[in-house]
C-alpha cells in the first residue's frame, strides 16, 4: 500500500539510490538550510520537509559519483558504526563547505 497524504509522501523518481539521499535530509547541512531558508525547524529538534521545500532543495548531481560511499555510511549507521558527527563532516565536504561554514551549522543545530 502506497501512503501520500500531508505528513508522508513517497518519491517514485529518482537517480540516486534512497540511501544515499537518507543520509543527505537527515545531516545538520540539510536541517540547517531548511531552517534558515524555510523556518522549519519542529517543535526544535527536526525540520518538517513538504513537497514543497523537496522541489526546490537540490542534491547536486555530481553527489552522484559518491552514491556508494554514502550506502555505506547508511548502513554503518543503522548498525551504530558511525555517528552523526562523522556523518555530518562527511555530507559538508561533499558539499565543498569551508571550515568556518561548517562550525556555524554545527554551532547551529546542536544549539537549538
Amino acid at each position: 500500500q502506497i501512503i501520500n497524504d500531508r505528513n508522508s509522501m513517497i518519491v517514485l523518481r529518482k537517480q540516486l539510490n534512497l540511501k544515499a539521499i537518507n543520509i543527505i535530509l537527515n545531516s545538520s547541512l540539510t536541517s540547517f538550510y531548511l531552517a534558515v531558508k524555510f523556518g522549519k525547524m519542529q517543535r526544535g529538534t527536526f525540520p518538517q520537509l513538504k513537497l514543497a521545500d523537496l522541489k526546490i532543495f537540490r542534491i547536486p548531481k555530481s553527489i552522484v559519483v559518491h552514491e556508494e560511499e554514502l550506502v555505506e555510511i547508511y548502513d554503518k549507521k543503522l548498525s551504530n558504526k558511525i555517528d552523526d558527527k562523522e556523518i555530518d563532516d562527511y555530507v559538508m565536504n561533499l558539499f565543498a563547505l569551508d571550515n568556518e561554514t561548517k562550525e556555524i551549522i554545527t554551532n547551529f543545530c546542536f544549539s537549538n
